[in-house]
């Protein structure tokens, strides 16, 4: 009798789409819950038998479907979610500040200029800078990079207070971004109570990511997967299994600070995300499971709510007018910002949902594709602390 305490997952990215790497190395995949399984579809002979019965069952077709539940860990995901956003690259490097520097924060226009030498090549529009040592907290923290006016100035989309900093450290994040670059890997799950028993399942792109941040408790979320078929195994394929790491779960009240709505600074009790590849299998005669998978629109989306406070977000979804979404996770380990540059607000009320309530602006919202920086939506990462 198996128990699912002792099931473990490991991963590989596949070279060629549905073929199994073996004699690699596989890295161990943290979860708190999976559904893999190869769905199979079947038909019931129509032949008509003086008996009565069934002439046969057939087999039509299969693919593997099933989601990956987790709890947000820094660097544990990193792979699953480049993949998920189908990025050309993996993560586009930024760079890290290696001494105390003299920048200048200015207002109005937001800029950081540097006092002395250049930014870095990474420090270009879309970005987001991470800059400590300011006496004022505006200036701390994460800032979107709107452009680079020159060699030692940023544009900054945030609102700055005018200092010179002159002990700052300064770093640009790495990032991911939408793209069209499919991704596959394969997925071995070992049920290590019963000897010699693995199940494996090629082809698996990730179809569909959700992230849910509450008010008070674990950040968490989904990776929805379509692949090709599964297979019984009964020794691993893997050279060796590249342990997972032990970073600290994040949780929302220690680890979500900042949460910007339009750049501004909003009380968010609650926000989700779901982004949707709209993947298709495509199937071919002779062969089982999907021959290749088709890509559809990139579709992101998700809700958010806030103590009401004033009109200006309900004031963008009556107008139907654009918003954008930044949302930082930080923790010891490292740090992720997720930013969704352009949004419409498709829902929003605000009720006195009873007595002793506070009122609560409920919004959805969906993303399109942003004019300047020409994506939808970014993920971008820093090493703590």
């Amino acid at each position: 009798m198996s128990d699912s305490n002792r099931v473990s997952l490991s991963y590989v990215k596949e070279t060629t789409y549905g073929t199994v790497p073996t004699s690699v190395a596989y890295a161990a995949l943290r979860f708190t819950k999976e559904s893999l399984e190869q769905a199979t579809t079947s038909a019931k002979s129509t032949e008509i038998r003086s008996d009565r019965q069934i002439a046969d069952v057939i087999r039509t077709d299969a693919k593997v479907s099933g989601a990956i539940d987790f709890e947000l860990t820094y660097g544990s995901f990193d792979d699953f979610l480049a993949w998920t956003l189908m990025t050309s690259e993996t993560w586009v490097a930024g760079c890290a500040s290696t001494a105390a520097a003299n920048l200048a924060a200015a207002t109005g226009p937001n800029t950081f200029t540097l006092g002395s030498g250049t930014w870095d090549a990474s420090a270009i529009a879309g970005k987001f800078l991470y800059v400590t040592g300011a006496t004022n907290a505006a200036n701390n923290g994460f800032h979107l990079i709107t452009a680079r006016t020159s060699t030692t100035v940023l544009a900054i989309a945030e609102t700055l207070v005018s200092e010179t900093i002159t002990s700052a450290h300064y770093e640009v994040l790495a990032q991911i971004t939408n793209g069209t670059t499919l991704s596959t890997c394969s997925i071995e799950k070992c049920f290590n109570d019963v000897a010699s028993t693995f199940a494996v399942y090629n082809g698996c792109a990730m179809d569909q990511l959700s992230l849910t941040v509450p008010a008070s408790g674990i950040i968490t979320g989904s990776f929805t997967l379509m692949g090709k078929t599964e297979a019984s195994a009964s020794a691993t394929g893997s050279s060796t299994i590249t342990a997972a790491n032990t970073n600290a779960v994040m949780a929302a009240v220690d680890c979500v600070k900042g949460v910007l709505e339009n750049y501004l600074a909003a009380d968010i009790t609650e926000f989700t995300l779901a982004a949707n590849n709209n993947l298709r299998a495509r199937t071919v005669a002779g062969q089982l499971g999907p021959q290749s998978l088709g890509l559809g629109a990139v579709m992101v989306s998700g809700t958010l709510k806030r103590y009401f406070s004033d009109a200006l977000m309900m004031g963008r979804y009556l107008a139907f007018t654009s918003s954008s979404l930044v949302v930082p996770m930080y923790n010891s380990n490292g740090d992720y910002v997720v930013h969704v540059p352009c949004i419409k607000y498709t829902g929003g009320k605000r009720v006195a949902g009873g007595q002793n309530t506070d009122i609560i602006a409920d919004m959805t919202w969906e993303a399109k594709r942003d004019p300047t920086l020409g994506t939808t939506i970014s993920i971008n990462k820093r090493v703590g602390p």
